[in-house]
């Protein structure tokens, strides 16, 4: 069976506890098989970051989104609006889980992208008035 059938199948499991299992021990094969930068690892990343939040695993889904903005900076030009979002994503699980500076600074990075590719949207007035609120703690 190959690594993108065993995805699959781990994904079609009910339980999504089985399924973070699952998923974890394909993404450890293929840590061992593929390079760091390969998209396929990326994809995996990107569904067990959607599994953890899911599961409200909250520091698992910030190393999963830290390991994603770093693989988005190498993938896409530095004001790619994916890279932009992630660091928002990034930042609010920062905030959440109360690292005020570390959040402030990727909400800062997400606002100089963002205020270009998404201007006048609901997303970048929310993402200003995280800036004020990490700024203020």
């Amino acid at each position: 069976m190959n690594l993108e059938k065993m995805e699959n199948f781990a994904l079609n499991i009910s339980d999504t506890k089985e399924q973070v299992a699952k998923l974890e021990e394909i993404f450890k094969f293929k840590n061992r098989i593929l390079k760091r930068y390969n998209r396929d690892r990326c994809q995996t990343i990107i569904t067990l970051m959607a599994k953890y939040v899911q599961l409200e695993n909250w520091e698992r889904a910030l190393l999963s989104s830290q390991e994603l903005v770093f693989l988005y900076q190498f993938y896409y030009k530095k004001n790619w609006p994916l890279l932009g979002l992630e660091y928002f994503f990034l930042g609010k699980l920062q905030k959440f889980q109360g690292n005020f500076r570390e959040a402030f600074l990727a909400f800062r990075e997400a606002h100089k992208i963002l205020s270009v590719t998404h201007r006048d949207t609901k997303l970048l007035f929310q993402l200003e008035e995280f800036l004020r609120e990490c700024q203020m703690e």
